[in-house]
């Protein structure tokens, strides 16, 4: 079973091996909102409907992303007083694994970022080789959806009648092709995402870099409940050498592919200077001891928290700091390892699921 916020899939739904069990018993609800430790688990939670309903389980998972995760043990211990033993250590060193964006605009080379997938390549800027260095990071191409290139091109003065000819005249160009190639094999080839692709062609988009940079941040943010809401105190002093070595690595970008501005993320302009993440992580980090942290890191009680029998983690919020890389396929191998030791079942490619042949 897996406690999860509504509408987010829980790890053990996607990567973790689940206990095969009888065929004669039902699954509980997916629950959220409150747990009560003292009798079992009682997992009081609303339906899709609105209704008030409640799950009662030896065993309950919280896997509601780190965010939720410490949102949710955070009311237990100090909104509810359901889960009063959790560690004090609960909600610190949140992390926001050292993510920094920058737009590197209108380069005389082609980049072309709202075409095919994101982060096929990466640079490494000594995160794998210096480990402990404080502004080793990894540099990997993003992009931007198409509609946001539309956006990004209306900036511009359009209304020059000679910059509408142009767009015009290439839409045109690239419909009679088509237009040609149907009728000499009696099949038609365009897409909308070709007329797209030709009508950007050329344009600030088309020659714009989008810089995803991670690295390890010194995992300094606390998370608690401030009137009745989760809050990120996330300071940026610790780690700002990291963001600007990401910013100067920009700067070096712009200069190889000839762009004129480089445009760190708009949240780190002067006095603002606060930076964002897509991959937070921490808060119910695994240590040896309650006093460390609020997850356990033992081999034999793997994933268990801190002061309860059968309440587990497994999700973004028990990595003890930044990973520096794309986390997600860390935190599966993390829920992997603890599925393994709730259920005594190595993982493998079946993922738990009896295979029917």
């Amino acid at each position: 079973m897996c406690l999860a916020r509504r509408n987010r899939v829980g790890l053990d739904v996607s990567n973790v091996p689940l206990p095969r069990k009888p065929d004669n018993e039902e699954a509980a609800p997916v629950p959220r909102d409150h747990i009560d430790g003292r009798h079992g688990y009682r997992v009081d939670y609303r339906d899709d409907a609105g209704n008030a309903r409640h799950a009662l389980a030896r065993r309950v998972i919280v896997s509601a992303g780190t965010l939720g995760t410490n949102e949710l043990l955070l009311r237990c211990r100090d909104e509810y007083g359901s889960l009063p033993r959790l560690s004090q250590q609960l909600g610190q060193r949140f992390s926001g694994n050292g993510d920094f964006v920058s737009i590197v605009v209108e380069g005389e080379r082609a980049a072309d970022p709202n075409y095919g997938p994101v982060i096929t390549q990466y640079i490494d800027y000594g995160l794998n080789d210096k480990p402990d260095k404080e502004t080793a990071f990894i540099l990997e191409d993003a992009a931007y959806p198409a509609f946001a290139a539309w956006y990004v091109e209306g900036l511009r003065p359009t209304m020059n009648p000679l910059h509408l000819i142009g767009k015009a005249w290439r839409l045109a160009r690239l419909f009679w092709r088509r237009l040609v190639q149907s009728l000499l094999n009696g099949k038609w080839s365009g897409s909308v995402v070709g007329y797209f692709n030709s009508l950007l062609r050329g344009d600030i988009s088309f020659h714009s870099n989008v810089l995803l940079f991670m690295g390890r941040d010194k995992g300094d943010g606390v998370l608690s409940l401030k009137n009745g809401q989760l809050y990120l105190d996330w300071p940026q002093t610790a780690s700002r050498p990291l963001y600007e070595a990401m910013i100067a690595c920009g700067k070096r970008f712009k200069e190889f592919v000839g762009s004129d501005p480089h445009i760190p993320q708009h949240t780190w302009a002067w006095p603002i200077r606060n930076n964002v993440t897509v991959h937070p992580l921490g808060g119910c980090a695994l240590a040896q001891s309650a006093a460390e942290g609020v997850v356990s890191a033992e081999e034999k009680t793997r994933g268990r928290v801190f002061g309860y029998h059968g309440l587990y983690v497994a999700d973004g919020s028990l990595l003890p700091g930044a990973v520096g890389a794309n986390p997600s396929a860390t935190i599966a191998a993390l829920a992997e390892w603890i599925a393994e030791g709730i259920t005594g079942q190595k993982p493998d490619d079946s993922l738990g699921v009896d295979r029917h042949v």
